[in-house]
Parts: structure tokens; sequence; C-alpha cells
């Protein structure tokens, strides 16, 4: 059981600091500028990287789900951004999502497993 503790821990690190972090810098730099001129009339989620990381999900979200683009009024924009300059954020929100699921699963080991 500490072999799957260790390689779980080991796993968030690599995906958090060493994909995640870097993949968020370069969409900043690249492509949150892009995007939100396009969708939003105002600019809120290219500032820094906290606003940056916010605005990822935001955007994913719109680009994956219907539902979530009709709610925020963006369903009809969201076909004027091409397809490149949306797989960035799709791509970091499904890894965001794992390594939210490893944090949730790493909990549990450690409610289940309090030795460890």
């Amino acid at each position: 059981m500490e072999i799957l503790f260790i390689s779980n821990f080991l796993f968030m690190v690599f995906l958090g600091f060493c994909i995640l972090f870097p993949l968020l810098i370069y969409i900043h730099k690249n492509y949150i500028a892009k995007v939100e001129a396009e969708l939003e009339d105002v600019k809120i989620f290219s500032f820094n990287l906290i606003t940056t990381g916010h605005g990822c999900l935001h955007y994913a979200s719109v680009f994956m789900f219907d539902w979530y683009a009709k709610r925020h009024q963006l369903l009809d924009r969201r076909k004027s951004v091409a397809a490149d300059l949306q797989r960035p954020f799709k791509i970091y929100f499904i890894l965001f999502m794992m390594l939210l699921l490893s944090v949730l699963l790493m909990g549990l080991l450690l409610m289940l497993f309090p030795d460890l």
C-alpha cells in the first residue's frame, strides 16, 4: 500500500509542477488574450497566472460543454474560436481534473489507511 501512496504522490508532483504549471505559463503568454478577445468584451483572465488558471478552466468548460456555454451566453461566440486555440484549454482542463482526482485518491487512501 505504501508503494501506491508514493507513486500517487510522485504522479501529483510530476503532473502539477512539470506539466500543468509550464502549460499554464504557455497559455498565459500565447492563447488567453486571443481567446478572451473573441469571447469576452472585457479582459478578465489575462491579468496574471492566478486569473489565467481560472480562465483556462472556464474557457475549457465553455469549449467542451454546451450547457456551460449556454449558461454564460457564449454558445454562439465559441464557434468563432479556432480549434487550434481551443486545444490547449481542453488539455489543461483534462490534466487538471486528473490532478484533482489524484489528490482525492490520496485523501481517500489516507482516511482508509491512517498508518501510512
